[in-house]
């Protein structure tokens, strides 16, 4: 009798800790799942702002440029109008 009641106490707490055992997994999946979609939408907002400065370092660059040539073409006149369009 008393190992009957000490079996069926075991297979009670045994049952009740494998549903805190499948809760706690949901929740961790779940946790997971949370984690990896803010990681995606960091990692998606950081290469956005690397596009706008490499976009904007590109525009800098080609105005630099530009303004280089036209110096070169306008105040040195070391290079022709040709050159400066091609």
């Amino acid at each position: 009798m008393i190992n009957a009641q000490m079996k069926e106490d075991a297979v009670k707490h045994l049952s009740e800790y494998e549903r805190e055992q499948k809760l706690i997994l949901e929740c961790l999946k779940t946790d997971s799942s949370a984690i990896t979609a803010t990681q995606a939408a960091e990692v998606v907002k950081n290469s956005e702002k690397q596009r706008k400065d490499s976009v904007s370092a590109a525009k800098k660059q080609y105005n630099e440029t530009v303004m280089n040539l036209q110096m070169q073409r306008d105040e040195l006149g070391i290079i022709s109008e040709e050159q400066y369009q091609s």
